[in-house]
This record gives structure tokens, C-alpha cells and sequence, in this order.
């Protein structure tokens, strides 16, 4: 589509309903008070939630303590919104470009005190009846898209024991990890009824690619990861496994890297990270459009937090 200068260019910038939302956690600041945030620099840096404490928010609608999930701020469980679609008869699909049980996803689903705890929040993950799982954290790929041995220790995202149930068919997931595999369901064929994609990363679909230090060259300078499926293509695939119920679902995206990339201040792949979400968002709106409507379906385009400061 062409673009105009200056004119709105992305389609949730028509969205009809815009509203601005605090996101500071249960043991951050107490409030937020635009006279400190607009008179002193630091003043919203300090006390800043983390992925963890705003997952839960946003799948809770009850804020807690950094580095929590699924539980307040009491210790007392939560109730999430994956948790009341499932019981309500409903798919649930969870999907990002960073590991698939990464802070935000698993906020929507899962419970436990340390948002580090990754193979316990893996196995609650494949475990909890959602019906999509997608993100990263292979332990046979590297960042650069290439074979490596098997990593199962220190600093790894899924236990040896729950990836070989999930790849040799002893979860109720259909499993899939290669691009060509993620393109098939997105383009409908031979759906399953639960989705488990490990795209080909150690951690990132792109972000984490070589190249990461380079942060004065234009977006895409460097080569992307060839056999890692888009966040877009991501989405449609999970859409195509949720729209089978009759009853409805929940989907959460995620364009989880931006995060990353804005800890680095690595405003070239923020752009990058940044466009991809934008495509997933208008692969959700056309979905919409071609096969549900605005009176069923709702869509909400938001940020758990923002994170290098490019508010300042």
C-alpha cells in the first residue's frame, strides 16, 4: 500500500478505540504522575515493571511483582485469560518470536515464582491444554539459524525429556520446526488440532542473528535467518489450527525480540523487530476481514512495557 508522510500508516493506527495504560508493577512505583515523568528523565526508568510482572497483567488483569508469574503479589494464584478460555470451551494459541515459554507468553498460561525457571515453565506450558504453542528455543539450532549438539543444560529453554515428548508424538501436539512446515499450515494444509512450532533458534527468530553488533547499518543490511518462518506467517498458522472450534479462542502474538533489541539499543533490528510485528497485526486484521467479523472478534494491539527508553 502506499504511504503517505505523516499520515497514519499502519492499520491499528485506525483502530477506533485508542487509550494509554500505566504499566508499572505491583512493587515498582506506587502511581504514575505525568509531572514527574515529564519534568525528570530518570523518573520512569526507576521502579520499571519487567516482562514477567506485565505478562501476568495483561493475562491476569492483576498487577505483581517483577520476575512473577501467574501469582499476585501475596503469593495467592491467578486466574488467567488462557486458563478461563480453555474452561470455557474455547482454543488457546500463544505465539512469539523470542522462546515459547519466554515472560510474556507464559503469562497468559502459566504459574510460577521465578520467570527463570524455563524447563518448569515449559513443561506447565505443554501441559496446560492450550492448542498453539510457537516461539523459539530449540536446542539444536544456534541464533544463526545453523545445526549445533543438542543443549539441554545451564541457560537452555526446554529439558531433554519434554522436547522428546513433544517431538516423538507423546503429547497431544502435532510438532513441526522447519519454515517449509510453518508456511504449509499457514497456507491451510493439513491442519492439526494442536500446534506445537519450534522454529530453528536457539532463542530469536531474527533479532539474535549474526550481525546484532551492527547497529549503524540500515534494517535487513545484515542476512536473515533463512529456514525461520515470519511472525506473520507465525500467526496465520496458529489462526488456521483455532478456527477449527466453533466456540471461539484466544490467540496472544507477540513480537517478542523488540524487547531485546531495545535492551541493547540496537535501533536497527528495533526497526526490524518492530515492522515484523506490524505485518503479524495486519495478517490478524485480514483474517478478520475474510473470515470473522468486528461484532465477534476483538483485537487488541498493545506493549507490555516499553524498554530502552525511546519514550525519552
Amino acid at each position: 500500500a502506499t504511504k503517505t508522510p505523516g499520515a497514519p500508516s499502519e492499520v491499528y493506527d485506525d483502530f477506533p478505540v485508542q487509550v494509554a495504560q500505566s504499566h508499572y508493577s505491583a512493587n515498582g512505583r506506587a502511581s504514575y504522575t505525568p509531572e514527574e515523568a515529564w519534568g525528570d528523565f530518570t523518573w520512569v526508568a526507576s521502579g520499571a515493571t519487567d516482562s514477567a510482572a506485565a505478562g501476568t497483567a495483561l493475562g491476569t488483569g492483576v498487577k505483581t511483582k517483577n520476575g512473577t508469574l501467574g501469582f499476585d503479589a501475596q503469593g495467592g494464584r491467578l486466574l488467567t485469560v488462557g486458563e478461563q478460555a480453555l474452561d470455557a470451551g474455547k482454543k488457546v494459541g500463544l505465539v512469539t518470536t523470542v522462546p515459547f515459554n519466554h515472560a510474556t507468553p507464559a503469562g497468559f498460561i502459566a504459574h510460577n515464582a521465578s520467570r527463570n525457571d524455563y524447563h518448569g515453565l515449559a513443561t506447565e506450558m505443554i501441559d496446560s491444554g492450550v492448542d498453539v504453542l510457537i516461539g523459539g528455543g530449540h536446542p539444536n539450532y544456534t541464533d544463526a539459524n545453523t545445526s549445533r549438539a543438542s543443549h539441554f543444560g545451564s541457560g537452555s529453554w526446554i529439558s531433554q525429556a519434554d522436547f522428546e515428548r513433544v517431538t516423538q508424538g507423546k503429547t497431544p501436539f502435532s510438532y513441526i520446526e522447519s519454515k517449509a512446515d510453518f508456511e504449509k499450515v499457514a497456507a491451510g494444509e493439513n491442519v492439526p488440532d494442536k500446534l506445537f512450532g519450534l522454529a530453528r533458534v536457539a532463542e530469536t527468530f531474527q533479532y539474535s542473528r549474526p550481525g546484532v553488533q551492527n547497529k549503524t547499518v540500515a534494517p535487513w543490511t545484515d542476512p536473515v535467518n533463512a529456514d525461520v518462518p515470519s511472525l506473520a506467517t507465525s500467526a496465520q498458522a496458529a489462526l488456521n489450527v483455532l478456527e477449527k472450534d466453533e466456540d471461539g479462542f484466544f490467540l496472544m502474538v507477540e513480537g517478542g525480540a523488540v524487547d531485546w533489541a531495545g535492551h541493547a539499543n540496537q535501533t536497527t533490528r528495533i526497526v526490524e523487530e518492530q515492522l515484523a510485528f506490524n505485518d503479524s497485526v495486519e495478517a490478524v486484521t485480514d483474517w478478520v476481514e475474510a473470515n470473522s467479523n468486528w461484532d465477534e472478534t476483538l483485537v487488541v494491539v498493545t506493549a507490555d512495557h516499553e524498554t530502552g527508553y525511546l519514550a525519552g
